[in-house]
């Protein structure tokens, strides 16, 4: 059905059929033939999201009660959001294959959410000749409203397998723990795995985390260091073919020894990361972005590379990227099609690399 290009296309069924997921798998997949935009807003975690697609930006929609919230039921969602979102829709060329947003409901019915951005989309895709299609996400029981609203009588209305087919299916991806162990640790005059921020050595405290979450943990460090570790069968020692390439040694040697794997890489000097932080990467395994990570909201053009869920499809093009001279995971990060996370609380992201830091943490959170 996509193949008919110009029109506008609402996807209507019950809520909780799995609209939101379907739209995820089709966005995240890399398809030269096929570039998508607008917005989708998936739950992640608990909480919802906004993902801005062609920009692979993820942000907080819903937020505590405040001022600067709107209510819908009993949840909160946040107004500058919205108007972010409604600048963006109403920016959008029209040149791409779909322009998707998830979803219209209660709030644009009222004229709040992303109405402005609907109404002006509709209008664009009434009065201009598009290489896509408008696709409007409306539960079931509000589609004669919003049809009524916005003038969509002419609109084709299916479900989402009926408009993307085998397209809108998850990416079977098995994840393992990767504990970055391997680094010199100059700065901190100590091997930083064997630091006790939480009553056991960190690289411990990791791999208890990973235990609970359901995964796997591997052990990355370089060959001098196996006689420090008590759980052997758990090591992975970088590969000598990868050896002088930072953290890259160790996702490289974990791919190459676990190709068909995927890793959700941490290194052993973030003591504030917590469950819930690998929770909201974990919660996008199953599509086929190849590779998540968080940015700082103050600073979203920097990645953090070693807090990552590295997708097992990213595993021939970081090789063809280190073959290349390059060793920066960071650069790599960006020359994929990361999905970044924005975050405004930022702490956990801090790298604990000298002696005054250890000692800050004590201080402060002991």
């Amino acid at each position: 059905m996509n193949s008919v290009k110009g029109n506008i296309v609402i996807l209507s069924q019950p809520i909780r059929t799995g609209k939101t997921t379907s739209l995820m798998n089709v966005v995240s997949r890399e398809n030269s033939d096929q570039i998508y935009d607008g917005i989708i807003c998936p739950d992640i975690a608990g909480t919802r999201k906004l993902l801005f697609i062609a920009e692979r930006r993820v942000v907080d929609l819903e937020i505590p009660k405040s001022e600067d919230s709107i209510a819908v039921g009993r949840f909160f969602f946040d107004k500058k959001v919205f108007e972010d979102a409604n600048k963006y829709l109403a920016n959008l060329s029209l040149n791409v294959n779909d322009i998707i947003i998830d979803e219209v409901g209660k709030l644009e019915l009222n004229n709040e959410g992303f109405h402005i951005g609907v109404s002006s989309l509709v209008s664009k895709f009434s009065n201009e000749s598009a290489s896509g299609n408008l696709i409007l996400v409306v539960r079931d029981t509000l589609l004669s409203q919003v049809v009524d609203k916005y003038n969509l009588h002419s609109a084709l209305i299916c479900t989402v397998d009926e408009y993307f087919g085998a397209n809108d299916t998850s990416v079977d991806s098995e994840v393992s723990g990767l504990i970055l162990c391997g680094g010199q640790s100059s700065r901190m005059g100590r091997d930083k795995a064997f630091i006790e921020y939480h009553a056991v050595p960190q690289y411990q405290y990791l791999r208890d985390i990973f235990h609970i979450i359901g995964l796997q943990s591997l052990i990355s460090c370089r060959a001098n260091q196996t006689t420090l570790f008590s759980d052997n069968d758990e090591l992975l020692i970088d590969d000598e073919k990868f050896v002088d390439a930072g953290p890259m040694s160790g996702l490289l040697s974990a791919f190459n020894k676990n190709e068909n794997h995927s890793f959700l890489l941490i290194g052993c000097d973030y003591p504030l990361l917590t469950i819930k932080h690998l929770a909201i990467l974990l919660s996008f395994k199953d599509f086929a972005y190849p590779a998540i990570c968080f940015v700082r909201k103050s600073n979203p053009d920097i990645l953090e590379p070693l807090v990552t869920l590295y997708h097992y499809s990213c595993r021939e093009k970081l090789s063809e990227f280190y073959n290349s001279g390059n060793h920066s995971l960071n650069k790599f990060l960006s020359t994929i099609n990361t999905l970044k996370i924005v975050v405004s609380d930022d702490t956990f992201l801090k790298s604990f690399d000298s002696p005054d830091d250890f000692n800050s943490f004590k201080a402060h959170f002991s």
